[in-house]
Order: C-alpha cells, then sequence, then structure tokens
C-alpha cells in the first residue's frame, strides 16, 4: 500500500528534477496539475485516434499527432481507462 506522504515524497523529487532542468520554478501542484493535464491531452488523442481508425466507409482518417510525453502515457495506460469499458454503463448518461 502506497501512503499518501510516500505519495507526496514523490511528487517533491519530481518537482525537483522538473526544476533542475527548467527555467521557472514549479510547485509541485503546478507539477501534479501538468502532468494531469497532459494525460487528459494525451487520452482525448489516443481515443479519437482509435475512433477514426474503426471507421468504415472510405476516405482517410483523422489522425491527431501525438507529443512524445502523450505517447509514454497511453503505453502506460490501460485501454480501459482511454475508451472506457466495453459494455460499462454511463452512470451521468440520465443526468444531463
Amino acid at each position: 500500500m502506497v501512503t499518501n506522504e510516500a505519495k507526496q515524497a514523490k511528487w517533491e523529487e519530481i518537482c525537483q528534477l522538473v526544476n533542475a532542468t527548467s527555467m521557472f520554478e514549479r510547485t509541485v501542484r503546478e507539477c501534479k496539475r501538468k502532468y494531469s493535464n497532459i494525460k487528459t491531452v494525451a487520452k482525448k488523442g489516443e481515443a479519437h485516434n482509435r475512433k477514426e481508425l474503426g471507421k468504415t466507409g472510405g476516405g482517410s482518417a483523422t489522425i491527431i499527432k501525438l507529443k512524445p510525453a502523450e505517447e509514454i502515457l497511453v503505453s502506460t495506460m490501460h485501454l480501459s481507462s482511454i475508451v472506457g469499458v466495453e459494455g460499462g454503463i454511463d452512470v451521468l448518461e440520465n443526468s444531463k
């Protein structure tokens, strides 16, 4: 089990590494937000690409080119976190 203290320590270490190579000083919160934003963009791009490649009917697919960091993130994700659970239920569907 990973404790919150261990997670915080790891994020502080990551932040130090980021700051060692950056011209701007970043906080742990900013590093977490940037990671979250990159992950969101990567998931959306990969989901879009998978959807495009699955289309039928001719024409070429409009593939979004992922940045290297996004490709690395996608490679570490489980497929269900990108495209959802097959046959799953959208619990927010009726609340719209």
